[in-house]
């Protein structure tokens, strides 16, 4: 039986000041919903129910909100979190299909994934930006990635398997966007 779980700041850490949206892409990816409890008394110096560092509160707020772009794309329903598929504890996973994954520093890491042709896109969740998609092709049962070297902190890698045919589309969709995208950067692209 599955159960919802909702990390609210308040209730997970209490005065917490170390919050950041590393906090928010591992929670969500060991399979919580998170919620973000903002300053309650902003009048008292310093703030009783301040629970994330002032710098930290926007970049909170934008992951919760890059967070959902990826909720959105990936099917939930069945996702399950699964540490042992990434070297770096973090992935949420339909086997086969589609997996999340979050670096939280700069490197390389592997992903356990079956033998296929998958959609890729690389996000950096410090300045929201998409800064690499494509396909690869695994062969074995895991396949090593390093980010792109645009991306110099933590990065996001969804990878999403492409089907023959897709019955919705999405990830030829997907690829023809990439290839798009390549070729407007000015890198060649080959069809």
């Amino acid at each position: 039986r599955k159960k919802i779980s909702i990390f609210d700041t308040d209730h997970v850490c209490g005065l917490c000041s170390g919050l950041t949206k590393s906090w928010v892409w591992a929670s969500f990816l060991q399979g919580n919903n998170i919620i973000y409890t903002d300053a309650w008394d902003s009048t008292t110096t310093p703030s009783p129910w301040v629970y994330a560092a002032p710098a930290n509160r926007e970049s909170m707020r934008l992951a919760m909100s890059y967070v959902k772009t990826y909720a959105d794309k990936m099917d939930l329903k069945t996702a399950i979190p699964r540490p042992t598929y990434s070297t770096t504890g973090y992935c949420l996973s339909n086997p086969d299909t589609e997996y999340l994954i979050y670096q939280p520093v700069n490197g390389s890491f592997t992903v356990t994934m079956a033998s296929k042709q998958y959609y890729y896109e690389w996000f950096d969740p410090t300045d929201g930006a998409i800064e690499g998609s494509g396909t690869v092709s695994t062969s074995g049962t895991s396949h090593t990635f390093l980010q792109p070297s645009t991306i110099t902190g933590d990065a996001v890698l969804y990878l999403k398997a492409l089907t023959t045919p897709d019955p919705g589309g999405d990830c030829e969709i997907a690829t023809i966007k990439a290839l798009v995208a390549a070729a407007n950067k000015g890198d060649t692209v080959t069809i």
